[in-house]
């Protein structure tokens, strides 16, 4: 009678939790939905300032991630603002401030990279296939089109975007 009891309890509670867990995953959805919608009523109102012939359009947003099992790092830069995160599965993000010189120079490299042509760019190293090296990606997104690279080692990213991404990681390693 108590086993009977017993699984009938670890039953209900599996139940439960499983509930719990998918009002936690709609909210959040519903969550970056309207912060979707939010974000696209903003970028349509710059996407009239496209004639602007900096490299680095308003519309333009990177994102680098680094991950291992005991790693996490992911940056995001805009236009106007560099932010990062150590914590994984976190929307809260430290904003590094950066001179007009830095994000001048940031803009440089970034015009060097041929976006559409980033997924083609093989790793020097693989040392993140053995945990010798976190997993790295690099995203460009331009006027809505997402540019994905392959994987690679972080802290040994391909020639064609090293500089750009070490000059972008040591500005969030200075704070």
């Amino acid at each position: 009678m108590k086993n009977v009891a017993l699984i009938l309890f670890s039953v209900f509670t599996m139940l439960l939790s499983c509930k719990c867990k998918k009002a936690v995953t709609e909210a959040d959805s519903v969550k970056t939905v309207s912060d979707t919608s939010v974000n696209a009523d903003s970028s349509s109102a710059l996407v009239a300032n496209l004639n602007d012939s900096s490299p680095m359009q308003e519309s333009t947003i990177v994102e680098y991630t680094a991950n291992t099992r005991g790693y996490h790092l992911k940056i995001k830069l805009t236009q106007n603002e560099l932010a990062y995160t150590n914590q994984r599965d976190s929307n809260e993000f430290t904003k590094v401030s950066l001179t007009d010189a830095q994000k001048a120079e940031l803009q440089k490299l970034l015009k060097e990279i041929k976006a559409e042509k980033i997924s083609e760019l093989k790793a020097p190293t693989q040392k993140r296939l053995y945990d010798g090296a976190a997993h790295a990606d690099l995203t460009i997104t331009v006027n809505g089109n997402s540019y994905h690279s392959a994987g690679f080692d972080h802290g040994y990213p391909p020639a064609q975007i090293e500089k750009f991404i070490n000059k972008l990681v040591s500005y969030t390693e200075q704070n």
